[in-house]
């Protein structure tokens, strides 16, 4: 078989027993050099009162600056849905109970300077105020929101 690693075997064993005891969430290092080596894949959950309007989230990190759709990286064994849950919880304060017609909708394949990912992309309407984010239209997405996520908004665009 062609050795496609540069890695020797003794660092591919090395490197194998310390995954091994790396506990979820990953430390973010590991995380990120992680990304380097396998797709990811993200779980974004649009919110929206209705057709034309949409939930967006505010982030400030070494990667992005700005607006983008609320979302997470799906865990080793968390199913899809129960991820869109925790998603609506942690980031927006919503609750099961608090969001109907919560549905998969598709995917988006992308790929940034970070990662390659396929994107598990679902909307919902929530039932009460989210404590945080602003809803904006989807003709109007502010200049300063993820471009990887503009696929997302173009999709809802076509669903009116």
């Amino acid at each position: 078989m062609k050795k496609i690693s540069q890695l020797t075997d003794g660092e591919i064993k090395q490197l194998v027993g310390l995954l091994k005891k790396v506990q979820l969430p990953a430390p973010y290092p590991v995380f990120v050099a992680l990304l380097k080596s396998v797709p990811v894949v993200p779980v974004d959950i649009a919110i929206m009162p209705d057709k034309n309007h949409i939930l967006l989230t505010s982030r400030n990190d070494e990667f992005y600056k700005g607006w983008h759709v609320p979302g997470s990286i799906l865990l080793y064994k968390e199913k899809l849905g129960h991820c869109a849950m925790r998603v609506a919880e942690k980031e927006l304060g919503l609750v099961s109970k608090d969001l109907k017609h919560l549905r998969f909708e598709t995917h988006f394949e992308y790929f940034d300077t970070r990662e390659h990912g396929i994107t598990m992309f679902f909307t919902a309407q929530a039932k009460k105020k989210s404590r945080a984010g602003t809803y904006f239209p989807l003709d109007k997405i502010p200049k300063n929101f993820l471009k990887e996520q503009l696929v997302e908004i173009n999709y809802l665009k076509n669903l009116r």
